[in-house]
C-alpha cells in the first residue's frame, strides 16, 4: 500500500505540499456536542471577534507566509451570517490566495453570496456516519438533525464551490464503516457537481475540557492504513492532516498521500495575536493542538523529493537502470530507508546513484551492493570527490 499510494501521489501531485492554517471567528455555540470544547453547556469566557480583530490575526498568518485560509466558526448566529461574513471575506481576499470556510449548514444561495465575495472552497465533517451514534452525541441545538449536515456538501457542490472538503471526527464510531461512508459521500458530492474538486480529512478526536471518553479510538496504524486506502481508491483528491496529528506522522503521511497539512495552529479566537504577543490565551480551544511546530519549523521539517537511480551492473557493463522517488530531509541531510519493491532480477549487482543539490554542491549517495526485492538499503551520503 505504501508504494502504490505513494506511486499515485506522485504521478498526481509531484513534489508538493499545501500548507495552510485555520483562523477561528468565535467561539460560541448553541449546539450541544458532548465531546467538542465550544459545547454550550461548556462554561468559559468566550470571545467573538469583530471585522478589525479578525483581520489582525489574519495579518499574523500573512507574516507567517500563510497564502491560504481555513475559516472556522462554532455554531454562532452572530457571526455566521452574511452581514459580518462577506466584509471579512472581501479583506480577506485581497492577503490571501485561497479561502475556504468551515462553518455549520448554510443554504445553497448563502453558499453562493460567499463565493461572490471570494471563497473558495467550504469543508464539512458528519462527525459520524453511523446515525444512533449521532443522535446520542448531539443531543440538542440545531446540529441535533443528522439530515441538515449530510446534505451541506451536496448545497456546496450546487452552489458551485470548487473544493468541497468532508470528514468524520475519527474515534467517535467504527473508522472501517466511517471510511466506507466518506468514500460514498465524495462519490455524491462528485455526481451532483462533477467539476467540484473533492477533498477529504482524517481528524481523530483529541482529549478536550469536560473528560469525554473516546468510545472506539484510532490508533495511528489505522489511520494510516485508512489514508492510504482512500490515495490508492481515489488518486486525485486532496487530502488533510491536521495539527492534531504528531509531527513525525504528519512528515510520514505527506510522503505517501497526504497533500495538505496546517501548522502553527490556534484554534481559539484571538490565538494568533496572543501568540505574538507572547500571552498565554485563557480561551478553550476546539481541540487539543499535538503538533505545535512554528510555520518554520514545520516548513524546515517537510522531506524533499529527489530521484534514486539503481543502476543494474553486469561486470563494467550497465544493463539496466530502475529510478525510484526518494524523499530526504534537506536540513538534516538524512536519508531515509529505501525499499526495493521492483528488482527486475532477484541477486543481481546494483549501484545506487542519487544526486542531490544542497547549497549548489553535489553529493551523492552510493550503494555499491547485491540486493534483491524486497531489500531495505541504507546508502551512505558521500562527497563528489570520494565518488570520483
Amino acid at each position: 500500500m505504501y508504494a502504490l499510494a505513494n506511486e499515485i501521489k506522485l504521478a498526481f501531485y509531484g513534489n508538493r505540499i499545501v500548507m495552510f492554517a485555520p483562523l477561528y471567528l468565535s467561539n460560541y455555540c448553541v449546539n450541544g456536542c458532548v465531546y467538542c470544547g465550544f459545547r454550550t453547556s461548556n462554561h468559559f469566557k468566550r470571545r467573538r471577534l469583530s471585522i478589525d480583530e479578525t483581520i489582525a490575526e489574519a495579518e499574523v498568518l500573512r507574516k507567517w507566509g500563510m497564502e491560504s485560509v481555513l475559516l472556522i466558526a462554532g455554531s454562532d448566529p452572530l457571526t455566521v451570517n452574511l452581514e459580518y461574513m462577506l466584509p471579512v471575506v472581501r479583506r480577506l481576499r485581497e492577503m490571501f490566495a485561497y479561502i475556504s470556510i468551515e462553518l455549520h449548514p448554510q443554504t445553497v444561495d448563502f453558499y453562493r453570496e460567499l463565493i461572490k465575495a471570494g471563497v473558495h472552497g467550504m469543508t464539512i465533517y458528519q462527525e459520524t456516519y453511523d446515525q444512533e451514534t449521532y443522535r446520542k452525541l448531539h443531543p440538542t441545538g440545531p446540529k441535533s438533525v443528522y439530515g441538515n449536515r449530510v446534505v451541506a456538501p451536496e448545497n456546496g457542490a450546487r452552489a458551485g464551490f470548487y473544493n468541497i472538503g468532508v470528514g468524520a471526527l475519527l474515534g467517535l464510531y467504527d473508522w472501517r464503516s466511517e471510511a466506507v461512508s466518506m468514500a460514498a459521500h465524495t462519490l455524491h458530492v462528485r455526481k451532483i457537481n462533477w467539476q467540484v474538486r473533492n477533498q477529504v480529512s482524517f481528524p481523530r478526536i483529541t482529549p478536550m475540557e469536560g473528560g469525554f471518553e473516546v468510545p472506539h479510538p484510532v490508533s495511528r496504524h489505522d489511520l494510516e492504513q485508512m489514508m492510504l486506502a482512500f490515495r490508492i481508491y481515489f488518486p486525485e483528491i486532496d487530502m488533510f492532516i491536521s495539527t492534531r496529528e504528531p509531527h513525525a506522522f504528519r512528515m510520514n503521511v505527506i510522503q505517501t498521500c497526504a497533500t495538505h497539512i496546517s501548522a502553527g495552529s490556534k484554534v481559539n479566537p484571538g490565538g494568533y495575536v496572543e501568540s505574538e504577543k507572547q500571552k498565554e490565551s485563557a480561551d478553550v480551544g476546539q481541540f487539543t493542538v499535538v503538533d505545535d511546530h512554528s510555520v518554520p519549523n514545520a516548513v524546515d521539517g517537510i522531506p524533499i523529493l529527489h530521484r534514486l537511480f539503481i543502476v543494474q551492473q553486469i561486470g563494467c557493463q550497465i544493463v539496466g537502470v530502475i529510478y525510484y522517488p526518494v524523499w530526504i530531509h534537506v536540513t538534516e541531510v538524512i536519508l531515509q530507508i529505501f525499499y526495493i519493491q521492483k528488482a527486475q532480477t532477484k541477486g543481481v549487482h546494483y549501484t545506487v546513484l542519487r544526486t542531490l543539490n544542497i547549497e549548489k554542491a553535489d553529493v551523492y549517495c552510493v550503494l555499491d551492493k547485491t540486493i534483491n526485492a524486497g531489500d531495505f538499503i541504507f546508502p551512505d551520503i558521500i562527497s563528489q570527490d570520494q565518488l570520483s
